[in-house]
């Protein structure tokens, strides 16, 4: 659940929000090593994202998305997110 929103009542109340989230990463030889530390854990974009929620009032879902694709790319191999 989210605070987001422009309208006073969208202050007042969490909404729910569905999230389709792609992304590719490079291909390394870290990847063929089956470890999880070298790739993206699901459990922690999860976790991120909760957090970001959690912590504040978003005005604006492009402001909430910006957020989500900077936390996700400065913490994941990842090379292209849509």
């Amino acid at each position: 659940m989210a605070s987001i929103g422009i309208y006073p009542e969208e202050h007042q109340r969490r909404q729910a929000i569905i999230l389709d989230i792609g992304w590719s990463i490079a291909r390394n030889d870290l990847l063929l090593g089956d470890d999880i530390r070298n790739t993206i854990d699901y459990d922690k974009i999860v976790q991120i994202i909760g957090t970001m929620v959690a912590e504040r009032h978003f005005n604006l879902v492009e402001t909430l998305a910006l957020s989500i694709e900077t936390a996700l790319l400065t913490t994941f191999p990842i090379r292209n997110l849509r």
